[in-house]
């Protein structure tokens, strides 16, 4: 059962993982986004939703927050790309963009959108903010997932954005 009070929920559905995200401005019952997390090569039917292959090998990460818990997960190598570098404390991660290793894709409200369509990643972690369009980096053609997770009333809420990111980056049992 659902608990009335954490914006996503992740779980397996019929041998795929599927997040649906709530509004968090909008209330409790309305869907912001569904995302269906498919193996490589998957053939099956699909539900409806933003498919995002999985594990990510190419990431753009807009948030520090974000990039901690990734390199919490042993996953950093799948950051190709990062929004306000200058936020990103985590050694790993700030040595890679500095050696350039890991792009600078510029100011997470304004991202150099051709910088991005350059770096091709699998997916896109956008930490998005209530009547903020997202405009074109919605139609460049990676999935883009919205993270609330800043949203979150409850750490229990707080913990399933952490499986959310270890389904993205195949470390689901570590997160």
């Amino acid at each position: 059962e659902r608990d009335a009070h954490v914006v996503v929920q992740v779980e397996e559905q019929d041998g795929l993982i599927v997040a649906d995200v709530r509004n968090p401005w909008l209330g409790s019952s309305e869907l912001l986004e569904r995302y269906v997390f498919a193996p490589e090569g998957y053939d099956g039917d699909l539900p409806n939703g933003v498919v995002v292959t999985v594990p990510v090998k190419s990431s753009i990460v807009y948030s520090s927050v974000h990039g901690g818990a990734i390199a919490e997960l042993q996953a950093v190598d799948a950051i190709c790309g990062v929004a306000d570098k200058q936020y990103f404390i985590t050694d790993e991660i700030v040595e890679r963009i500095n050696s350039g290793s890991i792009a600078d894709v510029g100011n997470s409200m304004s991202v150099s959108i051709e910088r991005i369509v350059y770096l091709s990643p699998d997916a896109i972690l956008m930490s998005p903010f209530q009547n903020k369009e997202s405009g074109a980096i919605m139609r460049i053609g990676s999935p883009v997932v919205q993270c609330v997770d800043y949203m979150e009333p409850t750490p229990l809420g707080r913990a399933e954005w952490i499986k959310l990111l270890g389904v993205l980056y195949g470390r689901r049992h570590e997160a």
